[in-house]
């Protein structure tokens, strides 16, 4: 059994990557979909992401309320949270 947790922690860790690099992909797309209805004076730029990404959620709600996104989004990061937490206990068990 020992030897096979350095295996699942990193797989378990490699999959938390992803879920946060997906999370990432979809904010993107929200900020393309809210970009295009805006006034192109009012763009919300992609280096301002950071900043601006509660506002940006709250735009994407108002203009596409039917849109899943959202809730991608919200499912990839806490999913991917919850890896990462495994795969570090999972990681400091290993002595």
């Amino acid at each position: 059994m020992r030897t096979i947790l350095p295996f699942v922690a990193m797989v378990t860790f490699g999959a938390g990557v992803v879920l946060s690099i997906l999370a990432g992909l979809f904010v993107f797309c929200i900020l393309e979909g809210v970009n295009q209805k805006r006034v192109p004076g009012d763009h919300i730029s992609r280096n301002s992401i950071r900043v601006k990404v509660f506002e940006l959620v709250r735009l994407n709600k108002e203009l596409y309320p039917e849109s899943r996104k959202r809730a991608v989004v919200y499912l990839c990061l806490c999913l991917g949270a919850a890896l990462f937490c495994f795969a570090l206990t999972i990681f400091s068990s290993i002595h």
